[in-house]
Parts: structure tokens; sequence; C-alpha cells
């Protein structure tokens, strides 16, 4: 999600792929900005700790639910960066 609301905060990944740090900073940033947006929506506390834990950990998996939406996000990442022709 952070990378569709660039900022000051934003990080910059200066190892290519292997930038750890920088998922790290985008895992958390990403948090950050569901977590308010899901608080200003009503969402219960509960909920929005829930899905702020999957985002953090959503480039690395860690648990069965986690790793679902790792998965998920590495399709979207093929879906949106590799040609299709």
């Amino acid at each position: 999600m952070e990378r569709a609301f660039p900022g000051l905060d934003s990080p910059s990944q200066r190892n290519g792929f292997l930038d750890l740090d920088y998922y790290r900073a985008h895992s958390e940033r990403s948090a950050r900005i569901v977590s308010v947006y899901l608080t200003e929506q009503g969402v219960s506390e509960q909920l929005v700790t829930e899905v702020a834990a999957l985002i953090r950990v959503h480039e690395f998996g860690g648990w069965p639910e986690a790793n679902l939406v790792q998965a998920a996000d590495s399709l979207s990442f093929l879906e949106v960066n590799v040609s299709s022709s």
C-alpha cells in the first residue's frame, strides 16, 4: 500500500531484490497506512491489529495465513511486472 502513497517517509530500495531493510520499512509503512484507514472506517481494534500483522509479514510469510498473503502478493507482483506477450 505504501507505494500508492509516496511521502517523505517512503523507504528507498538500495540493494535490489535483496534489500531486507527496504522490505521491512515498506511493510511497516504499509501496515501503518492501512491501520489508519481501517480505524477511520470504524473497524474493530482487534481486526486492525490482525490485518496490520499480516501486512507486516506480507513479503516473508511465517504462519499459514501470512503465507497465503505472501503468495497472493507474489502473484500480484508477477501480474503487474511480467509481460504476457
